[in-house]
């Protein structure tokens, strides 16, 4: 028999989000997409923007990407390293020492605009992705980690 609750997910965790390394010491703190939250928000920006998506661009991923941008970073990439010294990444291990997010010698302080530039920046579209990537993995969500759903 399995214990459907071992699949429940944290409304917290979803909606605040979950420390997850990018690489090289990079955190970002990362909501679930999905949520919602997510949902209401994304149906809300299509609404607004329905001339400009039903234009033949409402399938193309390039075309979207500004709008679900918007979206990722008012709602899924809620903070990033400035503030994660202390925290505990997905993994439960405490992050020691992250160092604030830097672009061409100046830092920047997180908040939905800056999160929007960068998941915006084509430079950056590794880091776009990779939010998208962590936002729907469920596992990091769930109450509880899963060690064996199966027979038990």
């Amino acid at each position: 028999m399995v214990d459907l609750g071992k699949f429940a997910l944290s409304s917290e965790k979803s909606e605040l989000g979950v420390w997850a390394e990018y690489e090289l010491g990079l955190y970002f703190r990362i909501a679930r997409v999905g949520s919602p939250a997510y949902e209401r928000r994304m149906m809300e920006v299509q609404r607004g923007n329905r001339k400009r998506l039903t234009r033949g661009s409402a399938n193309d991923p390039i075309a979207l990407r500004p709008f679900i941008a918007q979206v990722c970073s008012e709602l899924v990439m809620r903070d990033w390293g400035t503030n994660a010294n202390g925290q505990t990444d997905i993994n439960g291990n405490v992050i020691e020492g992250a160092q604030p997010l830097e672009i061409d010698g100046k830092i920047i302080e997180w908040s939905p605009e800056a999160a929007f530039n960068i998941l915006n920046d084509q430079r950056f579209v590794d880091i776009y992705l990779w939010t998208l990537q962590v936002g729907q993995t469920l596992d990091i969500y769930r109450e509880d980690e899963i060690e064996d759903a199966g027979n038990g």
